[in-house]
């Protein structure tokens, strides 16, 4: 498939490391989307396995995917911020070289987000453990959060959220430093966005976030602590952040309640 002179109508961002295991499934599952307008970003962080050599292989079948390459290992929040530097769609989504979309994702996000005029939107998205698809955790999300819901948890799903860059005053970059994604969307929520983040619905989820068992963010007392600096910088006093970190961390034993469906069956 030969890519368009036209610019597509959305951008999916992929930052990849190392990530020869579960790349290609991530990005077929992107590729299979029923909403054609689209480019694909792949952003290898300087791997040293297989990576680019996959991700190369496909974009020679299909126009639609872009491979850049790092020059040495600069981490996510770097590969990120290069992506959306070097995007052309109106709409900016993110998805990890190892979790997964369902093939209607974009099309019900894109098709919400139009009809809405919402700068940013997100959606309820499953958990499950890397090896293990029998079981998955759903994550639902309240249908509209503000900077100030923001402050609580991190409710947004990464792998779940779209901007409309027609919609919002400037895009922040991300950090280099834990929680980047977190610390985004509260940049994004307290000044360049003019409304509410809102929710797209479904009747199930279509993104699929996998759990790694020794990743980073499975490290439940350094996420915490990631949280509570987070609270820091947003100029909070020490019994607004006791009070938000209790909500923090009641949140995070919600997002375990189980889901009885086959995340191989769900995805196409």
């Amino acid at each position: 498939m030969k890519m368009d002179d036209a610019p597509p109508d959305v951008s999916v961002i992929m930052p990849a490391f190392n990530a020869s295991a579960d790349i290609r499934e991530s990005v077929l599952c992107v590729l299979r989307q029923t909403y054609r307008s689209l480019e694909l970003l792949v952003i290898d962080d300087a791997s040293t396995d297989d990576t680019a050599a996959i991700v190369q292989a496909l974009a020679n079948d299909d126009g639609r995917i872009r491979l850049l390459r790092n020059a040495s290992n600069r981490g996510v929040s770097f590969s990120r911020n290069r992506g959306i530097d070097n995007a052309r769609g109106r709409f900016i989504m993110f998805l990890d070289s190892d979790d997964l979309w369902e093939s209607t994702k974009i099309e019900t996000q894109v098709a919400f987000m139009r009809d809405h005029a919402c700068a940013a939107s997100y959606m309820d998205y499953s958990r499950f453990r890397d090896g293990d698809r029998e079981t998955a955790w759903q994550v639902t999300a309240p249908g509209r959060i503000t900077y100030r819901d923001l402050l609580a948890s991190n409710e947004i799903g990464m792998l779940t959220a779209a901007i409309d860059l027609h919609r919002v005053r400037k895009l922040p970059r991300f950090k280099a430093r834990g929680h980047e994604d977190y610390i985004f969307w509260l940049e994004l929520l307290e000044g360049a966005a003019p409304l509410p983040a809102l929710k797209a619905p479904s009747l199930r989820p279509l993104a699929h976030y996998r759990e790694r068992t020794r990743s980073v963010s499975s490290n439940r007392i350094r996420s915490a602590f990631w949280h509570w600096q987070v609270l820091a910088l947003q100029d909070q006093a020490l019994p607004a952040r006791l009070m938000l970190m209790t909500r923090y961390v009641w949140r995070a034993l919600r997002k375990r309640r189980p889901v009885r469906r086959r995340i191989s069956n769900a995805v196409e």
